[in-house]
């Protein structure tokens, strides 16, 4: 897991646009990263593993207070996905226990 409770993450729209936006895109932002809104601002509250043996990762969103939950096969899975928010690359884990 190289995410823990605590990152947080600012879903984006990549490549749209000039970037400005009107009062009413802040407002009721329609559009949509997975169940996540772009342009909130969310944090990873927790991870759990499921009874079926997959991870549900949950997002805090900052600004309203919602919870979010998100469901990965493993770990790794919800990992990348959460670097791809970020804009990110994740290291490669086994370079370092070979």
């Amino acid at each position: 897991m190289h995410y823990i409770p605590g990152t947080r993450v600012v879903p984006s729209s990549k490549g749209t646009g000039s970037g400005h936006k009107t009062l009413t895109q802040f407002k009721a932002p329609k559009k949509r990263v997975g169940p996540l809104l772009i342009g909130r601002e969310y944090e990873l509250w927790c991870v759990r593993k499921t009874p079926t043996d997959t991870f549900k990762y949950i997002f805090k969103d900052l600004s309203s207070g919602d919870m979010v939950d998100m469901v990965f096969d493993t770990m790794l899975d919800g990992d990348k996905w959460v670097a791809n928010i970020r804009g990110e690359e994740l290291p490669d884990y086994s370079k370092f226990y070979n």
